[in-house]
């Protein structure tokens, strides 16, 4: 509050938007240690980021221009753990959720008088990590109740999924159960595909702009490999796959420099965010290389299920008020694509929930705009960030002296009041925040890559408002 310029009396109380979560890194260094059990390889870390402030008739006072930097992130606390159920448990039902439920509920007060009430979204987290914290770890979505049969329905599509699943049915539900054993003995489809208690009191956003990017892409990097030996059944374990896997990979990196699907030294694959983003740009030849490697039958679908996804997932990553609507329609006819250009494939749930669920969200959770704001991607990025201070800037004379340096560095580096001082990229050409004249929006060339279909089917779907 200290960085805020000051708000008349007539501005209070103000409501303050901040988006949480949780994360897990792994392939840590391992260090030889006495006195303890406890593993150095794996952290889980619990941080905040403030998205903006606003007064009590709604006008923006505030706003972070780099919500996705890794020192907008605030840490809450950092686990020497793997993420999952056993780990996360205690500490979400001991210290997280009395205090995010007492900050939703009550706010808290600036100057002894000034009411300042919180909204909280938490959006910073993976698959994985939503399951967990949702429960529904059986379900085919986490925001709808259709089964892995439904995802290919035609007629469903074109009704459309509505979103019917949320926190809150489950923790009543369970709070009316007798016997939760016996409810858990209970087949998968009766207990709605809960695999235990929600974690999390407050609702999940759905949709995390990040990983969808990667998964998408991984999921189009299989569509390929099978289209490529052509094997129309989607078999991703097969030999013929996974022989098709290295012939692809390798040609697509001898053509666009991309590696793609390959073993990682720090854990994961090489298919990272920022691959994919190459991979779905204008300017990238994977596309052209993916379609060179399948049959002539299969290269127009492909072509334009790649530049329906890409304007997709750069939607949902905007901070744009986009048309709603517009979205729907181009949603529902991709995913009509899919179904009648590779009928085989497998909907995996981040496809079904980008391409089902995305208008709704966008509509009814965050009044239009995209994601942008609410990305994982400053999370992830922390993980780096703990992985080079637990090596080089934090002690190493216990364990316990080693993860206290790392969390007291992330709060220092995240520290608003210091972060007046650091640095930001400003454009010197439009003055925005976050990139400089050499970007593609403003470039001295930027009108002939405005002309590609991908971009221009993006304008189309843009109100033209920055949020």
């Amino acid at each position: 509050m200290s960085t805020l310029p000051s708000p008349s009396n007539e501005d209070f109380p103000l409501r303050f938007q901040i988006a949480d979560g949780l994360d897990g890194s792994r392939k840590h260094t391992v260090y030889n240690q006495l006195n303890t059990n406890t593993s150095t390889k794996s952290f889980i870390l619990f941080c905040f980021k403030a998205i903006h402030i606003v007064n009590s008739s709604g006008k923006e006072l505030w706003k972070n221009n780099c919500p996705n930097s890794p020192f907008s992130q605030r840490p809450i606390f950092l686990l020497a753990a793997t993420e999952n159920h056993d780990n996360i448990h205690q500490f979400m039902k001991d210290i997280i959720n009395p205090e995010t439920d007492q900050m939703k509920d009550q706010g808290f007060y600036f100057a002894d008088d000034k009411h300042i009430f919180v909204d909280v979204v938490r959006s910073m987290l993976d698959g994985k990590m939503a399951s967990i914290l949702s429960g529904a770890g059986g379900a085919s979505c986490q925001l709808c109740t259709a089964t892995q049969k439904e995802l290919k329905d035609r007629d469903l599509i074109l009704q459309g999924y509505p979103i019917n699943r949320n926190i809150s049915d489950a923790i009543q539900l369970f709070g009316e159960l007798e016997d939760i054993d016996a409810f858990f003995s209970l087949p998968t489809n009766q207990r709605f595909n809960l695999t235990h208690q929600p974690l999390s009191t407050i609702d999940i956003l759905p949709a995390s702009p990040l990983h969808p990017y990667t998964c998408i892409f991984r999921w189009f990097n299989l569509l390929v490999y099978h289209l490529n030996c052509n094997k129309l059944t989607w078999s991703p374990s097969s030999k013929e796959i996974k022989d098709s896997m290295v012939d692809v990979r390798t040609i697509v990196q001898e053509v666009t420099g991309l590696r793609i699907d390959q073993p990682d030294p720090k854990g994961g694959t090489t298919s990272t965010g920022g691959v994919a983003r190459r991979a779905f740009s204008n300017d990238s030849k994977f596309i052209e290389c993916a379609m060179s490697l399948v049959k002539i039958d299969h290269r127009d679908s492909l072509c334009k299920l790649h530049t329906q996804l890409s304007v997709i997932l750069r939607i949902i990553n905007s901070d744009r008020k986009i048309n709603t609507e517009k979205l729907g329609n181009l949603c529902t006819d991709t995913y009509l694509l899919i179904l009648q250009s590779f009928p085989w494939v497998n909907i995996t749930p981040t496809l079904h929930k980008l391409l089902a669920h995305s208008e709704e969200i966008l509509r009814e959770m965050n009044f239009g705009y995209g994601l942008k704001c609410f990305s994982e991607e400053g999370s992830e990025a922390c993980n780096k960030l703990i992985r080079k201070y637990m090596e080089h800037l934090a002690r190493k004379t216990s364990f316990k002296d080693n993860v206290i340096d790392i969390f007291v560095r992330l709060s220092s580096e995240s520290d608003p009041v210091l972060m007046k001082y650091r640095s930001t990229v400003v454009c010197e050409k439009c003055g925005e925040h976050g990139h400089t004249r050499r970007a593609k929006c403003c470039r001295d060339n930027a009108t002939d890559l405005l002309e590609s279909s991908i971009d221009n089917i993006v304008k189309g779907l843009i109100i033209d408002t920055i949020l």
